[in-house]
């Protein structure tokens, strides 16, 4: 009965080491949101011409507008620490990728996933960083 209250108001229940962390879908998520924050939206024109029998009969004009943003978060992103951390995990991951360690292919597969929204895996260093080193 208590359990059925909790679950009606949307409490969610966590079973590992009992932090509520976010799993690795839900940092995806939260780091389509940011590009889609941090970003400028461009508008494509497409043309498509109908042929039949070598003969142009319509063209068909569709304005697609495409919102690019950046998935340049630094590791110390002060609005969400913990998808700093993250995201600095995945570009280890990459590293590791390149220096051609063997990954899980649970974990190839998040790299795929990343590369394909074009996830930065490459980082240029905070200015705050660059005068530390």
């Amino acid at each position: 009965m208590k359990i059925e209250k909790l679950l009606n108001i949307g409490f969610k229940f966590f079973i590992g080491k009992g932090k509520g962390i976010r799993n690795w879908d839900r940092y995806f998520e939260d780091l389509l949101n940011f590009k889609a924050k941090n970003g400028k939206r461009s508008m494509l024109l497409v043309h498509i011409i109908f042929i039949f029998q070598n003969k142009a009969l319509n063209k068909l004009h569709y304005y697609l507008f495409l919102w690019k943003g950046h998935t340049n978060i630094p590791l110390n992103y002060e609005v969400d620490p913990q998808l700093g951390r993250w995201a600095n995990t995945c570009r280890k991951n990459y590293l590791k990728q390149m220096k051609g360690k063997c990954l899980s292919v649970e974990t190839q597969r998040r790299l795929h996933r990343l590369k394909e929204i074009g996830f930065s895996f490459h980082v240029e260093m905070q200015d705050s960083m660059k005068k530390i080193l």
